[in-house]
Order: C-alpha cells, then structure tokens, then sequence
C-alpha cells in the first residue's frame, strides 16, 4: 500500500496541467503516486498525460470516461478507484502551481491529528492559498484573509459557505472509505462538491485541521469551473439573470441533498440537530428562514451575503 495518491481530475486543460504536473512531481516528499482522470478531453490534454504516464511509468496512472461524468463523479470515480491503494489521499486541479513542501507539511500536520484522534477518525487537513491571475501574478496572496472565512469547525457557517477548497485537501482512509458507504453514482447526484462534502462530513464525524500557509497558487482564469469569491453585489446580480436562474436553484437544492448525505452518517446529537435545522428550510417560508438562520446561525461571512441568502434558499 502506497502512502499518499493524489488524484486530479482534467477536462480540456492542455493550457495549464504541464505546469501542474511538474509541481506535483517536484515535491519535497516523493512517496506518493497519482491518479489522473480525464472527462472527455477534446484538446492535448490526454497526449500531455500519456506523455508523463510514459515518463513515470507506475506512478502516474489514467484513467479515460467513456463519456463526460462532470467533476464531482469524476473525483468521486477516482477516489473509490484509489481506495484501496493508500492511506491518504489529496486532490489535484489541472491549472494550479503546487508549492515544494505541500504534501510534506500537510501529512505532518496529518501525522499529528493521527497521534491525538487515532487513525480510525475521519480526519482532513487543509491548507490556505494564494489567488493568482493567469500568468501566476499573486493577486491575493491569502484567500482566507481576502475571503473572511476562518472556522471551519463552525458546522452552521460550513452549511451556508465552503471555504475548504479541494486543491489543498488530504484526507484519511478513514474519512475516505466513510464518504464511500453510498454508492458513487447515488453520491454524485446528491452533494454540491467534492470538497464541500468531505469538509461537512470530517466536521461532523471526525477532526479538521488547517494550516495556515499558502501552499497552492491559485489560477484564475476563464475556463475554470469553480474560482474565488465574487464579490456580493456580482454574485447576487449573476444569480438573478435568467440564465442563471437555474444553475442558483439547483446548487440550493444540492446544498439540502449534501446535508441529508452528511445526516445519515453523523452520530453527534448536536450536530444531528443543526443538519435537521438547516434542512427544514427547504421550501419553508421567508420567515421561518429568517428566524432559523437567527436562531442557528446560518451566516456567510458577508452580512449582505448572509441576507441574501436568508430569501433565496
């Protein structure tokens, strides 16, 4: 069994996944192999990586959809693929520049949470990170600063808005092979994220842990999936165009789906109770929205956010 398999989900990433590669291959720690799979690439994308498959032999190994999954099922697919192999597991975007001592200081901070949790609770570590533009110029070089958001370990504010970012994650086994209990295809259907999924389940069956460094260069771009924070009046604007209309609704339906995924595995009474609370909004009237996001303490980290959020979910 190999310690560490990073897994990285591609799709038509042919402009940036070189530099991304060569991050990843240049770290500190080396005990580690990677899992790529490829959605359905229509640019150079496959021939980049078969090129590094023919490099590095057993440690890098493909995997090709027949058809386009989408991102979640595409990480989910590759988690359970590796679940078996290793003993952690991080995630790997296709655009990103990996500081040189990530996974070494990451499974550090892992390797202490073992020694005081035990390796049979669900643990993740995180990291912070810098957002860069296309070109890696540092716009922000902390987003948790530039975001606001600083407890994770806030199940209520975890509900309402993820700040674990995948790019920076490794989990256990353990929390691995709990987020697997349901099928992939039954999962895929029903969380918002990966990220976001792991993030709520370690919070509410295990440990989280953060550090506070920036160790991935965050790149923004016009093609990536998901990026970071838009401003309120942006992402409130954005949500209110018809064409996105949908695409708001179907995240807030996920949201509760994601939750009711996280219920039926969490065994902390108090916890159980928060899940129960945020669920109950589902479809429930704008005050009894209002008076539950009081009371439980369903805020973003931005107040206009946290108001906006209050009528729209």
């Amino acid at each position: 069994m190999e310690k560490i398999i990073i897994l990285m989900a591609t799709y038509n990433g042919e402009n940036f996944i070189e530099e991304q590669l060569d991050s990843v291959l240049d770290q500190s720690f080396t005990d580690f192999s990677l899992f790529a799979g490829d959605d359905g690439s229509t640019d150079g994308t496959r021939k980049i990586l078969e090129r590094y498959k023919e490099k590095l032999s057993d440690r890098v190994n493909l995997f090709y959809n027949e058809y386009p999954v989408g991102v979640r099922k595409n990480f989910l697919n590759l988690l359970s693929s590796a679940l078996d192999k290793a003993e952690y597991f991080m995630f790997c975007d296709q655009d990103d520049v990996w500081d040189k001592d990530k996974i070494k200081l990451t499974l550090k901070t892992m390797k202490v949470m073992e020694k005081r949790y035990g390796k049979k609770t669900p643990l993740l570590v995180y990291t912070d990170l810098s957002i860069c533009d296309e070109k890696l110029t540092v716009i922000s070089p902390s987003m948790r600063k530039a975001s606001g958001f600083d407890n994770i370990n806030s199940l209520a504010r975890l509900l309402v808005e993820n700040k674990v970012t995948g790019n920076t994650v490794m989990i256990n086994s353990a929390l691995a092979r709990l987020a697997l209990r349901t099928p992939v295809e039954e999962l895929a259907q029903n969380i918002e994220v990966h990220d976001r999924y792991l993030a709520l389940l370690a919070c509410c069956t295990g440990r989280t842990a953060y550090i506070d460094i920036p160790l991935v260069r965050y790149r923004q771009h016009s093609k990536n999936l998901l990026g970071a924070k838009k401003s309120f009046l942006k992402e409130t604007l954005l949500s209110f165009k018809k064409e996105n209309k949908e695409k708001v609704k179907n995240s807030y339906r996920l949201m509760y789906a994601q939750a009711r995924q996280v219920l039926k595995l969490t065994e902390n009474e108090r916890k159980k109770d928060v899940l129960k609370a945020f669920i109950s909004m589902e479809g429930a009237s704008g005050i009894y929205k209002i008076i539950t996001c009081i009371r439980w303490g369903f805020f973003k980290s931005d107040r206009l956010l946290s108001l906006s959020l209050m009528f729209r979910i």
